[in-house]
């Protein structure tokens, strides 16, 4: 009848101690209705619409209005996060109600099916699976024609002009039919796929930014990673492609508070059977490094944790040997990744980070493990390009 109103949704293990007599205590009236507990932004005056801390209104004042005397009170206004729900017999808003409905709306969610696991034994040892962590955010289908990007959902409907124009294609080049991920951000903290599909339908909301991150494919080994965020960016997901075997490691590096997605189709993310895993702990990547190269030795990627810092940096033409007795070697910093994609075979090599400085674009890292000594990322520019030079620091320097 045009009035607000909130569904909330709760359940229980027929199992668990009390079960039955919670539910004949809802049947029979005892807990009848719901209340809610809330965070806030604004409180908003009756009187005038403004923040009433702010405003010359008080509450329970009268006020004349429009020629009639009201009494002051507060609206909750932009809800930030509901924080719990209890069954009460009676609430501060009256006439709210207890159903069997259980029935959340196809818009909040993904419409593919993701399958829960508590163990990675059905995982073949051979095969290759591909492992992201697992973010909120809606699947689509990506294409990029003559610097033009379009974006539309998975499950079909498409994604404004609008926002697409908004997305910074530095590094990307022609797409037909790329998957990807579309990530709300309010700040650094991801939002849930209802507040993104508001920002997408209505413009509002705590979401600020959206990311959009691309399962990986041969077209994107150029993509550049953005320096810093924009309020709209592309980025190649997270991700490794591993075997069968080394599937638990490889999701307790990339696991986020929600587990990992695992994709048992590397080539075609989503339309694979897709499985979410929450590994039991996360492997502590803090204070560490990862240097991994390809097969044929022609590149490589060296990645880095400090503390709540995460820097990768993609070498061009990279030798082993050659870095270790006194090489200097291009790198060009990249979205942070704890593997790419390579050949079988590519060789890695990590450990500790013991010391880490920053200045000026620049790095010094002093590294133990696999590799031992004092490295140095210089910032350099090369024909108005900003680039990395990577070297070893001798006990000279």
């Amino acid at each position: 009848d045009g009035k607000r109103w909130i569904k909330s949704y709760f359940y229980w293990l027929k199992s668990a101690a009390g079960a039955e007599n919670l539910k004949e205590n809802i049947d029979g009236g005892i807990y009848k209705e719901c209340s809610i507990g809330f965070m806030f932004n604004l409180p908003e005056c009756s009187v005038c619409g403004k923040d009433i801390r702010t405003c010359r209104h008080q509450p329970f004042e009268k006020y004349s209005v429009g020629g009639n005397e009201v009494v002051c009170h507060f609206n909750y206004r932009r809800l930030e996060r509901v924080l719990e729900t209890s069954l009460v017999y009676r609430g501060a808003v009256p006439d709210t109600s207890v159903s069997k409905e259980l029935r959340a709306p196809s818009t909040e969610t993904n419409i593919r099916a993701v399958k829960e696991i508590a163990d990675l034994g059905a995982f073949e040892t051979g095969e290759e699976y591909l492992v992201t962590p697992h973010y909120e955010g809606i699947e689509v289908m990506v294409n990029v024609r003559n610097g033009r990007l379009t974006i539309t959902e998975a499950a079909g409907a498409g994604i404004g002009d609008d926002l697409a124009a908004r997305f910074d294609l530095h590094g990307l080049h022609e797409l037909e039919m790329a998957c990807g991920l579309l990530i709300g951000y309010r700040g650094k903290e991801r939002c849930p796929v209802g507040q993104l599909r508001k920002y997408l339908d209505k413009g509002n909301g705590p979401v600020c930014r959206v990311q959009l991150c691309l399962f990986p494919s041969g077209s994107l080994t150029d993509l550049a990673a953005q320096s810093t965020r924009s309020t709209n960016d592309v980025r190649v997901i997270r991700h490794e492609i591993t075997s069968g075997d080394m599937l638990s490691e490889c999701a307790r590096r990339l696991s986020t508070k929600s587990g990992v997605l695992i994709y048992t189709d590397p080539d075609n993310p989503l339309d694979s059977p897709v499985y979410h895993y929450q590994p039991e702990g996360k492997a502590d990547e803090s204070n560490s490094w990862l240097l991994h190269s390809a097969a044929d030795g022609s590149d490589a990627c060296i990645s880095f944790n400090s503390g709540n810092q995460q820097e990768s940096f993609r070498i061009a033409q990279f030798s082993l040997a050659r870095l270790l007795k006194g090489g200097r070697f291009l790198a060009d910093r990249q979205q942070p990744v704890t593997s790419a994609r390579g050949a079988r075979g590519e060789r890695r090599i990590q450990g500790k980070l013991d010391e880490t400085h920053s200045a000026k674009g620049g790095f010094r890292l002093r590294l133990s493990g696999g590799l031992s000594g004092t490295f140095i990322l210089q910032p350099v520019t090369i024909k108005g390009l900003k680039r990395h030079l990577l070297y070893q620091l001798t006990a000279s320097e």
